[in-house]
């Protein structure tokens, strides 16, 4: 058992992000080593999401241009919620549709 951490790139500055490769890879090396959300600076292009064990458990959202984290005890579901809290409301009805539709899909292959 290990941990495991999420990474978002945003695509449009990729470019960007290989200009110096040794110098991405280490900023990079250095935020996933740390764990936590955010603490390296890459100018918004790309997301360290919170490391997590391998027996914890974690939902992430790709909605829109953005990939948030969607748990009771993630600290960022509850900034979302406060900071944004139509973008959050929308956020819950897409899940709530996702997963109707795919116990649909499950009962069916299921029979």
């Amino acid at each position: 058992m290990g941990y495991l951490t999420t990474v978002t790139f945003w695509m449009d500055s990729i470019d960007k992000l290989f200009e110096n490769k040794e110098e991405f890879a280490d900023k990079l090396k250095v935020a996933l080593s740390l764990g936590r959300r955010n603490l390296v600076d890459f100018d918004g292009d790309i997301k360290i999401h919170k490391m997590l064990h391998s027996s914890e458990k974690m939902m992430y959202l790709h909605y829109g241009n953005t990939v948030d984290e969607m748990s009771v005890y993630s600290s960022e579901t509850t900034e979302i919620m406060q900071k944004n809290p139509d973008v959050f409301e929308e956020e819950l009805e897409y899940m709530e549709d996702q997963v109707k539709k795919l116990r649909q899909m499950y009962e069916e292959y299921k029979s």
